[in-house]
């Protein structure tokens, strides 16, 4: 990977480093790419699928310094796609060009870099090293996100009330969309949804051995969270 690495963090030197949210993703990038190792070797994996899998880890957020640099927000529906811009970092603008990867692997990259941050995608025509990448990558930035999300939230006061949307979603053990978001407790609720979006045992081990659930309802209202946290609690507790 040290030619990877190389390319990557040349690519990102041309942004402002000096900003937080640029430190930010450069760093979210390793620990996905690292995550994605652990999964792809929990799987059995050989080494070139470990190796593909820490590839597609590492460039899933390749669009999101352009993003911040020319909006300023990782908002997508306030800019525009990241998943979509890093594809065309990679593809159009030719940087998978400079990378080393496996023979034949660049729709299995684009596949699962383009899908890693929908709520849903049909994966019906995929064959089978797509449809288990797309699942690696999606589990690997949820866990790193679910880790990270006391560290990045402004506050840990409670705001706002729950939508009615985000609530019935939430108790029907549905991924939560940005778009229904309203306020930081909706937000907090998405984050927590995360975990129903995680396809493999080992991801839900994570959560559960690391105490992630707990720390996250530790942080905040407890009055107002407490039956989330059960829910999510009683759904690994059934799903692993």
């Amino acid at each position: 990977m040290d030619k990877n690495h190389e390319v990557f963090d040349d690519y990102v030197m041309k942004f402002d480093f000096g900003e937080d949210k640029i430190k930010y993703k450069y760093n979210h990038s390793y620990r996905v790419m690292n995550e994605c190792k652990k999964l792809a070797e929990s799987l059995d994996f050989d080494e070139e699928g470990v190796f593909l899998s820490m590839i597609i880890g590492l460039f899933h957020d390749i669009g999101r310094f352009k993003q911040w640099s020319e909006f300023k927000t990782f908002s997508d529906k306030d800019s525009a796609d990241h998943a979509e811009m890093s594809c065309d970092v990679l593809f159009k603008e030719g940087l998978i060009d400079s990378l080393e990867i496996p023979d034949n692997s660049e729709e299995v990259i684009s596949k699962a870099i383009y899908n890693h941050n929908k709520i849903s995608y049909d994966d019906s025509d995929y064959d089978e090293a797509e449809v288990i990448f797309c699942k690696i990558i999606r589990d690997a930035d949820k866990l790193d996100i679910l880790r990270n999300f006391l560290d990045v939230v402004m506050s840990n006061k409670s705001e706002g009330n729950i939508s009615e949307k985000v609530r019935k979603d939430f108790f029907d053990n549905k991924l939560i969309s940005k778009e229904d978001v309203m306020s930081k407790n909706d937000k907090v609720v998405l984050i927590l949804s995360l975990v129903f979006d995680l396809n493999f045992e080992y991801s839900k081990k994570v959560v559960i051995e690391e105490g992630i659930i707990k720390r996250i309802f530790e942080s905040f209202d407890k009055d107002i969270f407490k039956e989330y946290i059960d829910e999510v609690n009683r759904f690994l507790k059934e799903s692993v």
